[in-house]
């Protein structure tokens, strides 16, 4: 996917964060987790979040379509009551 969207929900469906161009928002950020993506037109969202269930929602920015690669989400300070999760 040339220039993916990402959209994080909890549980409810509301919206806590969205990202088109990575370097957009939250840029520095994302390059200290040392997950940066390598294209600009890419999308990665840091969050800290308290347990509960979250939806990540990879759409092609302008409505356009192709196969994705995800990296699933992983947790760090997962043994304090909230977790910090990154996703790329």
């Amino acid at each position: 996917m040339a220039d993916p969207t990402l959209e994080s929900t909890n549980g409810s469906g509301t919206v806590i964060a969205r990202n088109n161009n990575w370097k957009d928002t939250d840029q520095a950020v994302i390059q200290a987790t040392g997950m940066a993506p390598p294209y600009d037109a890419e999308s990665a969202i840091v969050a800290s979040l308290i347990p509960g269930n979250y939806t990540a929602i990879v759409r092609g920015n302008g409505g356009t379509t192709a196969s994705l690669w995800w990296k699933c989400t992983r947790c760090i300070n997962c043994d304090h009551h909230g977790a910090t999760l990154a996703a790329k």
